[in-house]
């Protein structure tokens, strides 16, 4: 189990329980207790006293296995993974009584004080090497942790912080409801449980048991709903929101047509309704909230979801009086309304099937063909950043690495499938895209020893990637976004304005990243935002970058707001830079702008030297993020 006992456990010299096996007058097996002379974990087991030989930290957490070995008569601790006392000729008696936690017995007597998590009961005895993967969360060897506390800061693998950006100190809070959908058996009748401990459990509704309504899922196993099936979950106050904000997150695998709406996750008691799933408008994702009769529209998405594949729609309200709604697909915002003024809460009446996965409470109830897997219900607002990292860790939405080492294309490996084409047209020192076992001479073979295996090599002329634009990586920058490079120049490029990357329309719309004025060796970095009237520009104090040697720079930047400058990262560190420019809102858009990588779109920017691993985010990063990124270089798992 891990424990984290408080300081008032020790306030009086009788130990306190964590687990017992007794029966109300107390007669069974005392297994785990604290002490605090000396401050160790002990056990009754065999009738006397047996301490860990490892001492017991107070408000913190620590990782706390017992083991019995019923062939050899011996009782060993483990702390934290390591290997702590071993009693032998224990002689473990046998005992009925029900299981305890936090209790010796039924009295008040050596109660424990403090915080109990993932407690773990085997019928076997574990070796050392096994104890070790438990307290590693199953991994022979781990190497960092899932996200830090709120501090930003420090490492924490709590499941309750798995739902928060590391290094982010944004509010950040696990769902009210929680449907993993892992139970993996059961048919109509059956319980589908909330792990968010809200006990918000559904039953499921019309489901038989041939065919199996159980199908792999994105993560576990899921449910297959065939036009007539759903979860039916009372309402509570956790799923009640006044006029406060919520978000919903569904994962769905379908190849349904959606002739009609097509509901994943529906809430309604008349005329109150909040349903998202597919609209019937083009197979794309819906999101609807109500709070009276047909107040608003639903906003739809753009990306068909009938595919066959897992996509994780987020639907997100916030606001009441001046509310935003917004509608992502796979961490990708696709679409947004606002303000909207509502005039009634979002509350629910009493009633079965009032909220349900499946369907909506209302005839005819939208009923969808679709695998449903993962759903979550938060009652607060999740930010972009929020939203990208539960989908996938906060992966980019795009990422080109430049490591097929041959032909021309460049595969996006972000899994949004943007891929790019590399074109040498031959007017510089590059003769051809080539191959990097090839002769010296083209993109590919001067690029062979990148940062990370091959990048591309741009000889400062003509040479580009394109990629052809798409919703995934449009307007990254709004409401935040971040673009990470390696990046080798040799100077800083045609026309003393080496393109790293452009989303312009080489005029007037859209961002540039380049480099610029060489100076002892060194260049600066810079960052161009289109605004409304003219443009705001922002450049590293002093030259910074140095030439003929590979570094690592990030940009971060949320265009929202004027107010708002960019953050400029080299090597992980934050660099000084000054402003230009005085545009005003709104930031112009870059739709339709192809994205070139080396270049600008007419082809008069070469950057000179090697590009690798270009990542870009539809969020900002944090620090810690940047920071991870760059020393990915240093640690690298294929």
């Amino acid at each position: 189990m891990w424990a984290y006992p408080e300081a008032s456990s020790l306030e009086t010299s009788e130990m306190r329980t964590l687990f017992a096996q007794q029966d109300g007058a107390g007669t069974g097996q005392s297994w785990l207790q604290i002490d605090d002379s000396p401050v160790q974990w002990r056990s009754y087991l065999g009738g006397s006293e047996k301490s860990s030989g490892i001492t017991a930290s107070i408000n913190t957490w620590q990782h706390v296995v017992l083991v019995y070995d019923d062939s050899a008569n011996t009782l060993t601790w483990y702390v934290d993974g390591r290997e702590g006392a071993t009693h032998t000729s224990v002689g473990v008696e046998s005992a009925t009584g029900n299981f305890i936690l936090g209790a010796a017995k039924a009295t008040t007597a050596g109660r424990y004080d403090g915080r109990l998590d993932e407690v773990n009961i085997f019928n076997t005895a574990l070796t050392s090497d096994q104890v070790v993967l438990l307290f590693n969360q199953s991994k022979s060897v781990s190497m960092g942790s899932t996200s830090t506390a709120s501090d930003g800061t420090t490492a924490d693998n709590s499941t309750a912080r798995e739902y928060c950006i590391p290094g982010d100190t944004t509010s950040c809070a696990g769902p009210v409801a929680e449907y993993k959908l892992d139970e993996n058996t059961g048919t109509s009748g059956a319980v589908i449980y909330d792990t968010s401990g809200n006990n918000n459990t559904g039953t499921m509704t019309s489901f038989s048991a041939s065919p199996s309504p159980w199908k792999p899922g994105k993560h576990g196993s899921s449910l297959q709903f065939n036009g007539s099936q759903y979860v039916a979950i009372a309402d509570s106050d956790s799923l009640d929101y006044g006029t406060g904000d919520f978000t919903i997150t569904v994962w769905v695998k379908t190849t349904e047509t959606c002739t009609d709406n097509k509901v994943y996750w529906g809430q309604r008691y008349s005329p109150t309704t909040i349903w998202t799933g597919c609209d019937a408008t083009g197979n794309v994702a819906g999101f609807d909230a109500d709070s009276s009769v047909s107040s608003f529209s639903a906003i739809r998405g753009t990306t068909a979801i009938n595919d066959g594949k897992w996509h994780q729609i987020t639907a997100v309200k916030t606001g009441h009086a001046s509310a935003y709604v917004y509608l992502y697909v796979d961490g990708v915002l696709e679409a947004s309304a606002g303000p909207r003024s509502y005039s009634g809460d979002f509350n629910f009446g009493a009633g079965a099937g009032i909220n349900s996965i499946g369907r909506l409470n209302v005839n005819p109830y939208y009923y969808p063909v679709a695998q449903i897997d993962h759903v979550r219900v938060y009652n607060y607002a999740r930010t972009a950043a929020q939203v990208a990292w539960e989908h996938n860790h906060g992966g980019p939405v795009g990422w080109w690495q430049f490591d097929e080492c041959t032909g021309v294309n460049a595969y996006d490996s972000s899994g949004h499938d943007n891929h790019g084409t590399v074109t040498e047209p031959g007017a510089g020192t590059n003769v051809g895209v080539g191959i990097c076992t090839g002769s010296a001479g083209t993109m590919r073979s001067d690029g062979s020893n990148g940062k990370r295996n091959a990048a591309l090599d741009f000889d400062g002329a003509d040479d580009y990637v394109v990629v052809t634009d798409a919703t995934a990586i449009q307007n990254i920058f709004d409401r935040g976004g971040a673009v990470t490079v390696w990046i080798y120049p040799r100077s800083d490029g045609e026309g003393n304005l080496g393109r790293i990357l452009d989303k312009t329309d080489s005029v007037t719309e859209g961002w540039v990243i380049n480099v610029r004025e060489e100076s002892a060796g060194a260049v600066k970095l810079w960052l161009g935002q289109e605004y409304t009237g003219n443009d705001r520009d922002w450049v590293t104090t002093n030259a910074v970058i140095p030439l003929n040697q590979w570094s690592h720079i990030a940009v971060v930047y949320d265009n929202s707001s004027t107010s708002n400058d960019p953050v400029f990262y080299l090597n992980g560190k934050t660099v000084s830079l000054s402003e230009q420019g005085s545009g005003n809102l709104p930031a112009k858009s870059d739709a339709g702008n192809n994205l070139y990588i080396g270049n600008r779109s007419n082809g008069q920017r070469t950057f000179d030297g090697m590009l690798d691993e270009v990542k870009m985010f539809n969020y900002s990063l944090t620090a810690h993020q940047v920071l991870v990124d760059y020393n990915e270089g240093a640690v690298r798992f294929e």
